[in-house]
Formats: C-alpha cells, sequence, structure tokens
C-alpha cells in the first residue's frame, strides 16, 4: 500500500512538473531540444510553490543573452511579468531576484558619490545660444539645437543617438528633422546622485537669459519604493551592459567602472525644485509624460534590430551576437517597466 501510494505521488509530481514546463514554453522556449537544469528544477519546485514558476533574474538574464532561451512575445508577457499577472493556465510565472542585486544597493549607500540618480537623456536649447556644461563630465549628453549656436566643442550629425543604444549608431526610424548637435561623454546618460544639485546650478548660472531649455529624463514609478524588487526590475536598463564594457574601441577603458545601480531615486519633484531653487532659478514651463511616446519609439528600435539588415549587422559587427541580443532584451525590458508603470519618462521645459 505505501508503495502504491508513492508510486501515485511520484505519477503526480512527473505529471505536475510537465505541465509546469509546458506552461513556461508559452512563455519562455529554450533553443535547443532539450531545457537546462535549472528549468526543470523550478519547474519541478512550482507545484509546492502554490504553482508558481519562479525564474532566477539573474538566469533569465544570462540565458536571453547567450542565446540560451528566447522570450516568445516580450512586449506582451514582460509587463504582466513585472505585474506579477502573468499566468498560463492555472500557473504563475514570476521572477525571483537573487541577492546579489541586493549587494549593489547596500553599495550605493556605502558609496554615495557613486549612486546613480537618474538618467539624462536628452537635453534640447531653444532661443538661446550658450550652454556651458563643465559639470557634466562623466555623461552623454545629446543637445538637439533648433535655433541658434552652442558654444561646446561638438560634432554635428544627421542620425540620432538612440538612448537605448547608448553606442554609435541608430535606426532611421528614430531619426529627427531637426538639426542636431551631439555633446559625448562616457559613460551614458549616468548622473551621480551627489551632482544633480550641482549640474541644476550650473545650468541655471550658465544659460543667458531668455533661453528654454528642454531635460528628457527617466524616474522610477510612484509606487516603486528603492528596498522593493520593483526597483531592481526598473533599474535593470541603466546598469552596465556586459558587452559593451569589454568593446574598448566603444567604451574608453578609463571609465570601465562598476557603478553602483541605483539609478532613478530622485522623484520628479526633488527634480522640479532642483530646477526652480538657488540662485538663479528656472522657471517651469511645461512638465510632460512622454512614457507612451518612448515605449513606442523602443518598439520602432526592437523591429529594426530584428528585422533591418543595416542596423543589425552593424550590431553583431560592433557588439556580437550576445551583444545584439543584450540590446534587443534591454529595450524590451525598458519598454516593458514603462507600461508597467515601474518606470515614467518625463520632459520638462524651462526658460531662464
Amino acid at each position: 500500500m505505501a508503495r502504491s501510494s508513492w508510486a501515485r505521488s511520484r505519477t503526480c509530481t512527473v505529471q505536475d512538473t510537465r505541465d509546469a514546463l509546458q506552461a513556461l514554453l508559452v512563455v519562455l522556449t529554450p533553443t535547443c531540444s532539450l531545457w537546462s537544469p535549472i528549468y526543470l528544477n523550478t519547474t519541478r519546485l512550482a507545484a509546492s510553490r502554490h504553482r508558481t514558476i519562479l525564474l532566477p533574474l539573474q538566469t533569465l538574464i544570462s540565458d536571453v543573452i547567450s542565446g540560451t532561451v528566447e522570450l516568445r512575445d516580450p512586449s506582451l508577457d514582460l509587463p504582466k511579468l513585472f505585474a506579477g499577472l502573468l499566468r498560463v493556465d492555472d500557473w504563475a510565472i514570476d521572477i525571483y531576484v537573487e541577492w546579489s542585486w541586493w549587494a549593489n544597493i547596500i553599495i550605493g549607500y556605502a558609496f554615495p558619490s557613486q549612486v546613480i540618480a537618474f538618467a539624462l537623456d536628452e537635453m534640447t536649447i531653444t532661443d538661446g545660444d550658450s550652454l556651458y556644461l563643465h559639470q557634466l563630465e562623466g555623461l552623454r549628453l545629446n543637445v538637439w539645437q533648433t535655433f541658434g549656436r552652442s558654444t561646446l566643442k561638438t560634432s554635428s550629425s544627421s542620425q540620432e543617438h538612440s538612448s537605448v543604444l547608448h553606442r554609435s549608431f541608430v535606426p532611421q526610424s528614430c531619426a529627427r528633422n531637426s538639426r542636431r548637435t551631439s555633446f559625448s561623454v562616457q559613460p551614458s546618460g549616468i548622473v551621480p546622485q551627489s551632482h544633480v544639485q550641482d549640474i541644476a546650478r550650473s545650468l541655471q548660472t550658465s544659460l543667458i537669459p531668455g533661453t528654454s531649455l528642454a531635460l528628457e529624463f527617466v524616474t522610477s514609478g510612484p509606487s516603486v519604493s528603492l528596498t522593493s524588487r520593483a526597483f531592481i526590475v526598473a533599474a535593470l536598463p541603466f546598469f552596465p551592459r556586459r558587452h559593451a564594457r569589454h568593446n574598448t574601441h566603444l567604451v574608453d577603458s578609463s571609465t570601465d567602472v562598476v557603478h553602483a545601480p541605483m539609478p532613478l531615486s530622485p522623484s520628479l519633484p526633488h527634480v522640479l525644485q532642483f530646477l526652480t531653487s538657488g540662485p538663479a532659478p528656472f522657471t517651469i514651463c511645461s512638465v510632460d509624460n512622454v512614457s507612451e511616446n518612448r515605449v513606442a519609439s523602443l518598439s520602432r528600435y526592437v523591429q529594426d534590430l530584428e528585422t533591418n539588415a543595416g542596423v543589425r549587422n552593424i550590431c553583431v559587427q560592433q557588439w556580437g551576437m550576445d551583444g545584439w541580443r543584450e540590446e534587443r532584451f534591454f529595450a524590451h525590458w525598458e519598454a516593458a517597466a514603462l507600461t508597467a508603470g515601474l518606470l515614467e519618462r518625463w520632459t520638462v521645459t524651462v526658460r531662464k
């Protein structure tokens, strides 16, 4: 009798594992004929976790970038995954954030000068011709000049440097009609927390009266706390890229350091406070949530990475297949974080 009971239990466990694998296959597929042991173990444990399949975050990222697995429909599934709403039949699929991710948070508290405050992606100058950015070393900025002349030493181009790509080429679908002058330093889009107020003060004192300035940046969503899993998920697109860091002809080796990945910590009100305080405060002209525009842009960008042979070939030549998969994956990830409300993208226009 005991042996019969054990046999039934084992049969049930095997069937549950098969059912869980079948559910996982709707979202994630191996590129070879066999699942790796970690996914087999994850699905085997799912029945005892209230039918929840927990995917280790680091494993998921590494396997997608290496081509071991592929997400079937990341645009549809990732927002649900981030919101804890991804289900296939009666199986829930979720991610597990390993402790190694939180070690970076601790480093950030210990070394606040290395903490990334937010991603400053674009600056647009109108009705003026003076900008002095000596405080912005360590950033990559795009200065869009639609009127007048910039005092920065710059190089002009007819194509946009994508704030997702952070490097040297961009799909035609993202190109803008206005003339652009770019000021580029490393690392891309990273603003140390200790410099945010200094940057605001520098801009305030450097711009001439009558100048309008548009800043485009990213913050975490209002429901995302620093100690929550959602913060790690939201921050991932801004972490140092593995393949970019090792590509020395694209990234200066002197900047090849790992910053504590704590972007997005100031809220929108804090950024506005920096801009409207100080000895020469700006006047806020407009504050626009451009998250949907960013999602649409990222969608076009992913499409170019996948279907535009020129863009894809350049990407593969510069970074290899793993770099191409990494770029595509994090573009999907950022779009999903914006869709799920974990990230918010803003354009703030101020006037001197």
